[in-house]
């Protein structure tokens, strides 16, 4: 070989090393790129909510001997977490713990789950471990050892290490401003931590971690401003539609009156993450509230499952065996979870809370003072003590409470909206009768007091003496002019849709002048009212919610000739859809409702099953079902007992019963036709729709109408009178009873036109005039006692028209009534007419005419004092004083 060669064949071998060489490092580069890329694209899975997709890479990529492989080791942690895979989370970060000890962000995410699941103890360690060092998670390990302590009811411990953190965060101008609001939240700094949930999120509106943005919503929850907490949750929800608690988050800001929705979301919650405990616990809450108790149990059992020392849970525990009447098993209940943590008042708030949604109020107020003893920062149960307060009548230990709860929460709406409530009382005069302690608006008391005392003193009587029970006097009754300060009298919010409230001890409702004229009957809602103070007082509060309802709409109806509403199309459709609820079930349509409406279609169904129960076995067992309930027995025991019925039967034979009565309205209203305009707008394919079926209510309404329009009355009366026949209950504005009324009326046929009239306001209880125009004809054909008897009813709607006082006083005097004119001279002077002086005078003649002469020289004394040469008054004072 030649030595020529020997140099060129290593220079060859020296280009093919580098060549070599330049490849392997090519390659360990591509592979590094790929591992950071995959990272990325694993990272942006988690922050998008592609969870499966994100834990599959960060599996591949957290077996790589790799320094970077720690980052996708946490990351898979935290994909675990928050899909609720704690065991594996532990399992995992322990087998990783023991490779790379010296990673505190794993200890940290394993200190997460132990405290999730409550082992508190390895929670604890974790915390400490990931405290060692300088590392950048010290603050958030920091922060929730402080949330451990907290949750233990180490409150001292807790307050020093939030303290900590917020003075290290603040200290330092690279600290995470998140975990600072966190801290000042659990230091009772509320602005403070609201200003820094802003200011964070506003720096890096891309950091999705719940410590930050889900925190910031549930402190704008607990802070009472459900609208903003919702804004944050849907900002989270916007990059990740599927964050679990920022979709619990969004569940608890919604309405009670969006149940449907919020079983959406707490599905769609429990699918992502089928562990998360506070969506189980809001599952249990939604249920004891509806009186589902297996349901709450199994959902108590979930949480439990996940977290056997979690005292939302086993406060929910005993707040189930106080609704069950398992006082035993509740008192150990109580025992073991302040033992646990001895600061706990929630245990005691829980149990208020759900009193009150049951209507134990006095047994509210005694848990509230619990939560207070326990806990004396609970601010949340000094403003329910205050509320409830209020509630039973004790309005000086009200305000000395929700004082007190204002100076330190100054953020909850029903403790400032009551207050500002009661200061307004100084506008209320109080009036006294037998029985009731009666607070009216200055401004119509003296309107009011014409009408409100009697009526309330004709419920007592007749109600008690049916029921064969005597509420303890008095009760107090308080009316309010304004809608909302009725709501907030009611709730401490605006907002509420009922008409009255009853407490028990008391009712409160809208005045007449709180809705618009002829919108409601006031007459009618006092009566409701008052007969829940029967059945509340006589069962202690312990009868189900649909029971107490329903036995108020059937007295309505049997009050008044048409009070209490009568079969409406949104009943039709529940009816024709079957969307009634099971009886055992029915409480959940007034406290949770699943959509619009469902609360209206609860009370129908309510008043036509006790009116079934009634009508079927006697009111004696309407009676006997109170005295069961009092006792504490169950639904399914008091059927069974009171009708030898089950629930499914009792369901079974309602039906039937609601068939016999309305199946044939349910075939003649056909809801399909209001959708096809072509048949609507057209005469020819109406009268063809007639033809074919008679009995349809709406095509013959709708013709009616037609022929009205083109003068054709005579077949107008035709198709009306059918309508009416068909869904005799319908009572809309153009309702065939008003029409019909107004084409007699133009054909001079009066006493055709008043029967119509009086059909129609024996249907429809708050037509104020349609009864007035009654009353006027009535009395036109010569019928003055049923003329007085119909204005009087027009005074349950709307008391405050002058012409209808007028109209009923001079006809009551003109007939002899003195009494009933006396009240209506003075109910028209309330109302502080143009002619005061006439006013006065009018009330003088009657006053006269009753022989109350002292009383009646000082009407036409003031008669006088407005006209001094008012002659009729001068002449009346020559009579008094003769």
């Amino acid at each position: 070989m030649s030595t020529r060669r020997d140099p060129m064949m290593k220079r060859i071998f020296i280009a093919l090393f580098g060549f070599f060489f330049l490849l392997l490092f090519l390659w360990h580069s591509r592979q590094g790129a790929s591992l950071v890329e995959s990272m990325g694209v694993a990272d942006d899975h988690l922050l998008r909510g592609k969870y499966a997709e994100a834990i599959h890479l960060y599996e591949k990529l957290a077996e790589k001997n790799d320094p970077d492989a720690s980052s996708a080791r946490a990351g898979l942690l935290r994909a675990l977490l928050i899909t609720g895979q704690y065991e594996k989370v532990e399992e995992l970060a322990n087998r990783f713990l023991s490779d790379h000890s010296e990673e505190p962000v794993l200890a940290l995410l394993l200190g997460k789950s132990c405290r999730l699941r409550g082992k508190f103890s390895e929670a604890r360690q974790a915390f400490e471990k990931a405290l060692k060092g300088n590392s950048s998670i010290h603050d958030e390990a920091q922060l929730n050892l402080a949330l451990l302590f907290e949750t233990m009811g180490q409150i001292p411990e807790s307050r020093a290490h939030f303290s900590e953190v917020f003075e290290r965060v603040m200290s330092h101008s690279g600290g995470r401003l998140g975990l600072a609001a966190i801290a000042a939240k659990h230091l009772e700094r509320f602005r403070q931590a609201n200003d820094f949930f802003k200011q964070a999120t506003q720096e890096n509106p891309h950091d999705l971690d719940p410590w930050i943005w889900t925190a910031w919503g549930n402190l704008l929850l607990e802070k009472y401003n459900p609208a903003e907490a919702a804004s944050v949750f849907a900002d989270v929800l916007k990059v990740n539609p599927n964050h679990p608690e920022a979709l619990l988050g969004l569940a608890l800001s919604r309405g009670e009156d969006r149940g449907a929705e919020v079983q959406e979301l707490l599905k769609k919650v429990l699918e992502i993450n089928p562990n998360l405990e506070d969506a189980h616990a809001l599952l249990a809450g939604i249920a004891l509230e509806s009186e589902a108790f297996d349901k709450s149990a199994q959902e108590i059992e979930n949480c439990l499952r996940v977290n056997a020392k979690s005292l939302k849970a086993l406060s929910l525990k005993a707040t189930l065996y106080y609704a069950q009447g398992q006082d035993k098993e509740f008192q150990t209940q109580i025992q073991e979870i302040l033992s646990f943590n001895s600061h706990f008042g929630e245990v005691y708030l829980d149990l208020a809370n759900y009193c009150v949604t049951q209507r134990l109020y006095k047994e509210s107020t005694e848990f509230f003072k619990r939560a207070i003893e326990v806990n004396p920062r609970l601010w949340t149960a000094y403003s329910g003590l205050g509320i409830n307060l209020l509630r039973l009548g004790e309005l000086q230990a009200a305000k000395e409470v929700l004082d007190k709860a204002y100076q330190n929460d100054p953020f909850n709406v029903w403790t400032f909206n009551t207050l500002h409530l009661m200061d307004s009382y100084q506008n209320f005069e109080t009036l006294k009768t037998t029985d009731f302690s009666l607070r009216l608006h200055k401004k119509e008391s003296k309107l009011l007091e014409n009408y409100v005392p009697a009526l309330l003193e004709e419920a007592y009587q007749t109600l008690s003496s049916k029921f064969k029970f005597y509420p303890a006097k008095p009760i107090y009754f308080e009316m309010f002019p304004d809608h909302e300060d009725f709501a907030v009298r009611t709730l401490g919010v605006p907002g509420l849709g009922a008409l009255g409230v009853c407490f028990g001890r008391g009712v409160v409702m809208d005045s007449p002048s709180a809705r618009p004229k002829g919108t409601f009957n006031w007459g009618s809602t006092l009566w409701h009212e008052f007969a829940h103070v029967i059945t509340l007082g006589m069962t202690g509060h312990r009868v189900p919610r649909w029971f107490t309802e329903g036995i108020s709409v059937m007295e309505e109806h049997k009050a008044r000739p048409g009070w209490g509403n009568d079969l409406t199309l949104e009943n039709v459709r529940a009816l024709q859809e079957k969307t009634l609820l099971p009886i055992n079930e029915l409480n959940s349509g007034f406290i949770r409702p699943k959509f619009p409406g469902q609360v209206q279609q609860s009370y129908f169904q309510a008043g036509q099953a006790c009116e079934f129960i009634e009508k079927e076995f006697g009111f004696a067992k309407i009676l006997e079902m109170l005295q069961l309930f009092k006792a504490r027995y169950s639904l399914e025991h008091t059927l069974k007992q009171a009708l030898n019925l089950s629930p499914s039967e009792f369901d079974q034979r309602f039906n039937a019963y609601l068939e016999s009565l309305y199946g044939n309205i349910l075939q003649a209203v056909d809801f399909k036709i209001l959708e096809r305009k072509e048949v609507l707008e057209d005469h020819s394919k109406l009268e063809h729709l007639v033809t074919e079926q008679p009995d349809n209510f709406f095509a013959n309404l709708k013709l009616a109408g037609y022929y009205r329009k083109e003068g054709q009355l005579e077949e107008a009366i035709a198709c009306l009178n059918k309508a009416k026949a068909v869904f005799p209950s319908y009572v809309e504005a153009d309702n065939p009873y008003k029409q019909l009324s107004e084409i007699y009326q133009q054909q001079n046929r009066l006493a055709d036109a008043i029967a119509e009239l009086q059909a129609l306001t024996r249907r429809n209880d708050h037509d104020f005039d349609s009864l007035k125009q009654l009353a006027q004809w009535l009395n036109e054909v010569g019928k003055p006692d049923e003329a007085r008897k119909v204005f009087q009813d027009a005074m349950y709607v709307h008391p405050f028209e002058q012409e209808s006082h007028q109209l009923l006083a001079e006809l009551s005097f003109k007939h002899k009534d003195l009494p009933l004119a006396l009240q209506e001279y003075r109910a028209l002077l309330a109302l502080d007419p143009t002619d005061k002086a006439a006013a006065h005078f009018n009330v003088a003649n009657v006053l006269l005419q009753m022989g109350q002469k002292s009383e009646a020289k000082k009407e036409v004394l003031a008669a006088l004092e407005i006209a001094p040469g008012f002659e009729p008054a001068q002449e009346l004072l020559l009579k008094v004083v003769e």
